[in-house]
Formats: structure tokens, C-alpha cells, sequence
């Protein structure tokens, strides 16, 4: 679903270290709340996932998830609430499903929100909209093969001029988040080689903005990267248009590049307000 217009936002992404931040607006968080038991795939994750959900704890620090992954906090952001996962170094790789189920079950619940609201039925304006959503995001994980850890990124209107406008090169302080999710995954780099200054993955991670291509995030492995097909510099107003990935093989891969997105928007929602 590409955005037909700026919408009012219901939810943001950011990253803390190797803790993804929800941070999502009350009135869709409560929804979340009283509607997650009737998601059709709910019973899916859980087999998937090998993990019973727990229910929502809306007491500060309060638990939920496919098992205990996901802290509920308040936000300093009057009228949010902040849902915080930390993502699963390798030895903890099994758990990396309920992670990518749980992100996958906010997405489905948080779309349907927007749904309900009919955001998706809006015109396009010159009306300027304050605080506008900048993604909607897709993750999914189907399976142990390869090919099966899935993530798309939708990019709205106001993100994909705030692209337009960066600079054209890599940017390192995205490039770093996702190296620092992947020394955090990686299970055959010593603890040694991953603070030293040789860490092979460093020549893989990076983001680059481009002036054909909008964004691009790379991560380690065979040509594993989300992006391209982005809004050219060219075009003062571009449009709304989805990030794909390209083999993304792994949960490492995965988390990586959905940290990356996670850190683009923190830097966009800063900029933009």
C-alpha cells in the first residue's frame, strides 16, 4: 500500500544500541490492545515462534510478547507510549523469531489501524501536515530456509523529500547502527575481532543516498541490502514508493537493515518535527 498523501503519524520507529523503539500513539496502541487476539495469524506466530503470547503489561516496565521481548513504557511524547525489543545476539537466534513475529504483528495491527482511521483514503493536498508518519514497514519471517525473512519498507511522501534532500554519499551514523546490530549477531567474529578496527563487516554496512536511487542500506553478506528504486533528485515532489530487500537470508541480516530504517527515521523525525 504506497501513501496517497502525508498522513497524520500513529507511529514511529528508533533505535537505542540494539533496543528497536516503537513508539506509538495511544489511541493505536489501544487498538493494538484490544485487537491483537482477533489477528487471523496470531495463532501462526505463536507456532511459528514456538512461544504462547503473553498479553499486554501496561504497568511501567510491564513485559508482552512471543514470550517476555517487548518492555511497555511511557513516552516523554504526551499522548504516546513506547514499546521497546532488544534484539537477540546469535546465541539467542531462536528467539530472533519471536522478535520478527512480534514486529510483524505490530505492523499488521498498526496498517489495520490506519485502516479503520481510512488514512489511506486521503487526497493529495498542498495542505502541510504536522507530524507526519514517515513509514509503514512489512517483517515477516516464514520458515528456515533462505529467502524466507522478508521486510519492505513503504516510504511516505514527507521521508521521501527528506531523502531527496540528503546529501549524495554514505552516511556513517546509519551505516554504524547497522555494523553495531551486526558485531551484536554475529556468531563466528571472537569478541576481540569485533572491537577491533579490521571487523569484516565494516566494508559491507553502510547506507548511501543516491541521486537516481533515494536510499540504499547494505548489510553483511552476498549482496544483501534493502532499497533502490527510490525517487531521483530531479523531482521536487516525489511520491510515496516501497524499499525492497534483496537477499536477506538470516535474522542478523534482517534485524541489521530494519535497525538501519529504525535509525533513518530517529534522524528524519528530528529534522522534519
Amino acid at each position: 500500500m504506497y501513501f496517497p498523501c502525508d498522513l497524520p503519524a500513529w507511529y514511529d520507529i528508533a533505535i537505542n544500541k540494539t533496543i528497536i523503539q516503537l513508539i506509538i500513539r495511544s489511541d493505536a496502541f489501544q487498538f493494538f490492545v484490544e485487537n491483537y487476539t482477533k489477528y487471523r495469524l496470531l495463532s501462526h506466530m505463536e507456532e511459528m515462534s514456538e512461544t504462547l503470547f503473553i498479553s499486554p503489561n501496561l504497568e511501567p516496565n510491564g513485559e508482552f510478547g512471543f514470550g517476555p521481548i517487548c518492555k511497555y513504557r511511557p513516552s516523554e511524547k504526551e499522548g504516546w507510549v513506547l514499546c521497546e525489543v532488544q534484539l537477540p545476539s546469535y546465541d539467542e537466534s531462536v528467539s530472533g523469531r519471536a522478535q520478527s513475529c512480534l514486529f510483524g504483528l505490530f505492523s499488521s495491527l498498526l496498517f489495520a489501524f490506519a485502516s479503520q482511521k481510512k488514512y489511506w483514503d486521503c487526497k493529495k493536498t498542498d495542505q502541510i501536515v504536522q507530524n507526519p508518519q514517515l513509514i509503514q514497514y512489512d517483517i515477516m519471517w516464514d520458515g528456515q530456509g533462505m529467502n524466507d525473512y522478508g521486510l519492505s519498507v513503504n516510504v511516505s511522501p514527507a521521508l521521501a523529500r527528506w531523502i531527496a534532500k540528503q546529501p549524495e554519499g554514505r552516511n556513517a551514523e546509519m551505516g554504524n547502527t547497522i555494523l553495531e546490530v551486526t558485531k551484536h549477531m554475529s556468531r563466528y567474529i571472537s569478541e576481540q575481532a569485533k572491537k577491533g578496527e579490521y571487523f569484516s563487516a565494516q566494508s559491507y554496512c553502510r547506507t548511501e543516498f543516491g541521486a537516481y536511487f533515494g536510499v540504499s542500506l547494505t548489510t553483511d553478506g552476498d549482496a544483501c541490502d534493502l532499497g533502490s528504486g527510490g525517487a531521483q533528485r530531479s523531482n521536487p515532489d516525489p511520491e510515496s514508493y516501497v524499499l525492497g530487500p534483496h537477499n536477506v537470508d538470516c535474522f542478523r541480516q534482517q534485524f541489521s537493515l530494519f535497525a538501519g530504517v529504525a535509525k533513518m527515521c530517529e534522524i528524519a523525525r528530528a529534522e522534519i518535527g
